[in-house]
């Protein structure tokens, strides 16, 4: 079976408080541009994308330096998104 719809996204989420001035991704490619959003809890569904925090591009090894750093609180995330 093909699928009709698929979205890669990586979820990051802390259980204390973070500064975080990079991340990895593993299997991007360098020079892909990505979307970064906050993550929010929403009900019985989980969690989803909430606002839109940055874009940044996928360096060397997979690496994403994100400039300012994100400051993460405590239970809280983030979503990167690769962009097409």
């Amino acid at each position: 079976m093909i699928p009709l719809f698929s979205e890669l996204e990586f979820r990051f989420r802390f259980a204390e408080e973070r500064i975080v001035p990079r991340f990895h991704l593993e299997g991007i490619a360098p020079g892909v541009r990505i979307a970064i959003f906050a993550l929010t809890a929403s009900d019985a569904a989980g969690e989803s994308r909430g606002d839109w925090l940055m874009d940044a591009l996928v360096g060397d090894a997979s690496w994403v330096t994100v400039e300012p750093p994100l400051r993460v609180g405590p239970g809280r995330g983030f979503v990167a998104v690769p962009r097409e």
